[in-house]
């Protein structure tokens, strides 16, 4: 069982604040404190299935594969007084044996990473033993929920697990010693109150070395896969049953970054970081829910279209961090990152916008007042465009597995959780300490820069230039985002809202450059010349709301200085 020492987030947040010196890694090195980790991957049973560890992973191996049957009653008090503590205790039967295991986990499971304090002890009877728990911190907690009340067995797992060990080399893994993981996979089922639900999932522990380890594993196992990330512990999925079931998945929106006034550059950088890949790995299948096994149907319907747009947001406000953030980073270490976000944008951003093209650029609405295009030829045009959309859709799997978006979800949250974008030279990681309000006054101004530049001619810019006029623009509006608890008032609110009106007017103007799309995708109709000329006119217009907009927004104090 892996053991370690304090949480990747407490781990960060302590070694940024304190500076550790250049050279020096902040990834939680394995101790003996009773904390696990591990990565856990939600599959389908059909997906389950079809997991193969082919010959060249066999290599890492240094244990058979066994298979197993786990039966395990978790215990509460009437009023689930442990689970308000987010305290787990079961009793696990174990080739005739019973097991007892106490979890603590203080934070809730995030882009599939358990991280939890664990104790675990072999007990003589399926009864639990409150007095065997370690830490004694720990026993202490669950004796007084306990104290007053009753434990009782409140739902049970009956899970059919395979696993096997692999030892990674330390080049591999970026350490200097090997590393150990155990790979686990679970298939079964949770029982509560006569109702059961299924269980799948992949669970890579790691027993010994490196964090980076557990990321390797999995972009081994999954990095031509589309993934989904598990947000349930077993514990979780049983309390879950009793209420009622899960919650339908949802689409997820680019949340507020939790930053506080004393944190530093560093802390602030991976806060916007874990916020961005939340958004990422959340939305990811439920663009494509079919092939994860999720719920798509009359009871719970999925926002395909709104999934990939959020998606699509998830991975520009990643790259937009990046950027923002480059004084920060050992370049080398990212530019993979870089790369394939690009690639998977440009995927996405074909899907979007072909969204775009046939609900707005060619929305009948727009055409009511006027007889420019025959409605007969305005609904063929759509029918072209909702087959583009459907075969686009029907292909996303395959364009995402071929641009490895599941070594790309691995990679993420290896740069993350063992925060390897920190460089090595002095210089740098100094200003990674730094207050992360000075940090972000910095590199807004930098933003607003480069914004400015493109709006000293903006009665001159091109076409081309106008598009990255709006890319400043957004990079700008993101860092803002990102920042804002830092900076919050009325200046704040004030600056935001012109840029916020200035950005909608570009990326109005930007759909409208859509039209020009359909001269390719449907050459020779001759509904097409109208369409582009009907959105040329609402474009010059647009442009000329976009010049007043920028003059607006110059006129209002900048937030951060």
């Amino acid at each position: 069982m892996a053991r370690q020492q304090p949480t990747q987030a407490q781990k960060t947040t302590q070694a940024a604040e304190k500076s550790s010196g250049p050279g020096k890694s902040t990834a939680p090195e394995m101790g003996d404190d009773g904390r696990e980790y591990e990565l856990k991957i939600a599959l389908s049973p059909i997906a389950l299935s079809q997991l193969a560890l082919g010959p060249a992973l066999r290599l890492y191996q240094v244990s058979e594969p066994k298979t197993r049957a786990l039966r395990s009653v978790y215990f509460d008090t009437p009023h689930h007084g442990l689970r308000q503590e987010r305290i787990a205790l079961r009793l696990r039967q174990v080739d005739g044996r019973w097991v007892q295991t106490v979890k603590h986990a203080p934070e809730p499971i995030r882009n599939g990473i358990s991280n939890p304090l664990e104790s675990e002890v072999q007990v003589g009877e399926p009864v639990p033993q409150i007095e065997s728990i370690e830490p004694k911190k720990l026993r202490r907690q669950v004796q007084e929920i306990t104290s007053r009340t009753t434990l009782q067995p409140i739902f049970e797992t009956q899970i059919k697990r395979s696993e096997v060990q692999w030892r990674l080399p330390a080049e591999l893994c970026g350490g200097d010693r090997d590393s150990r993981v155990l790979i686990c996979l679970d298939q079964g089922h949770v029982e509560a109150q006569g109702r059961k639900m299924a269980v799948g999932e992949v669970e890579i522990e790691l027993i010994e070395g490196e964090i980076a380890a557990v990321f390797v594993a999995a972009r081994m196992l999954f990095a031509g896969r589309i993934v989904s990330l598990s947000t349930h512990s077993k514990a979780s999925l049983g309390y879950a049953l009793l209420s009622g079931g899960l919650e339908p998945p949802q689409v997820q929106r680019a949340g507020a970054v939790a930053l506080t006034k004393s944190s530093s550059a560093g802390v602030a950088f991976e806060a916007i970081l874990r916020s961005a890949s939340a958004q990422i790995t959340a939305n990811l299948p439920l663009m494509m829910p079919e092939q994860l096994g999720l719920a798509d149907n009359g009871a719970v319907k999925i926002d395909r279209a709104e999934a990939v747009h959020q998606f699509r947001v998830g991975v520009r406000r990643l790259r937009s961090a990046l950027k923002l953030h480059r004084p920060l980073l050992e370049r080398r270490k990212v530019r993979a990152i870089e790369s394939q976000a690009r690639d998977i944008f440009r995927i996405v951003g074909a899907l979007r916008d072909a969204d775009v093209l046939h609900d707005e650029i060619l929305a009948p609405s727009l055409f009511e007042d006027n007889d420019i295009i025959r409605a007969s030829d305005l609904e063929a045009l759509r029918a072209l465009v909702a087959t583009r959309k459907a075969d686009l859709r029907t292909s996303l799997p395959e364009r995402l597995s071929a641009e490895r978006v599941g070594a790309f979800v691995f990679d993420l949250l290896a740069l993350i959780e063992t925060r390897s974008w920190e460089p090595q030279a002095t210089k740098k990681q100094n200003r990674s300490a730094q207050p992360a309000r000075a940090f972000a006054a910095e590199i807004l101004q930098e933003a607003w820069e480069e914004a400015q530049g493109w709006g000293d001619h903006l009665g001159r810019l091109t076409i081309v230039e106008r598009h990255e006029m709006r890319k400043a623009l957004k990079t700008l509006r993101y860092g803002c985002d990102f920042y804002k608890p830092l900076f919050a008032g009325e200046k704040c609110e004030t600056f935001l809202a012109h840029l916020r009106k200035l950005q909608n007017v570009f990326g109005f103007l930007n759909d409208l450059a859509m039209a020009e799309q359909l001269v390719t995708l449907a050459p020779g109709h001759r509904g097409v010349r109208a369409v582009i000329a009907h959105h040329h006119a609402l474009s010059e217009k647009a442009w000329t709301k976009a010049q007043r907009r920028w003059g607006e927004l110059e006129a209002v104090p900048v937030f951060w200085r």
